[in-house]
């Protein structure tokens, strides 16, 4: 059974989106379980027993991955993650986030390196 519904523009029916600004301007989009993004960013972050920042906050964002390579279990969350509050990646496990939050890492003890593959919508 299909889940499309027919419509016709002006009769007064309406689509459920988000509004968000990108790039100053006010936008509607609808949040689907798009494959593929228009661009991609890699980088390596050092993490510490201190929150460090993973990545910065997108809108365009599809997706991250997070790949800890290090031996000490790391937890990852929003500002202010801590190892009792974060949600735990393994050593040596990757994680993947739709969000396009801000992303924090936190170790509890030595330190780790994280590969952090972004894909966005530029």
């Amino acid at each position: 059974m299909a889940d499309n519904t027919g419509y016709t523009p002006g009769t007064g029916i309406t689509v459920a989106t988000d509004e968000r600004t990108i790039n100053a301007a006010s936008v509607h989009i609808q949040r689907v379980g798009e494959i593929g993004a228009s661009a991609f960013a890699t980088s390596q972050v050092s993490v510490t027993n201190s929150a460090t920042s993973l990545l910065a906050a997108r809108e365009t964002r599809k997706r991250v991955i997070l790949s800890n390579r290090g031996a000490v279990d790391a937890y990852v969350g929003a500002s202010g993650v801590a190892t009792n509050t974060g949600f735990q990646v393994a050593a040596y496990s990757a994680i993947t986030l739709y969000v396009t939050g801000q992303v924090y890492g936190i170790t509890a003890s030595s330190s780790t390196t994280f590969d952090v593959l972004e894909e966005y919508d530029a």
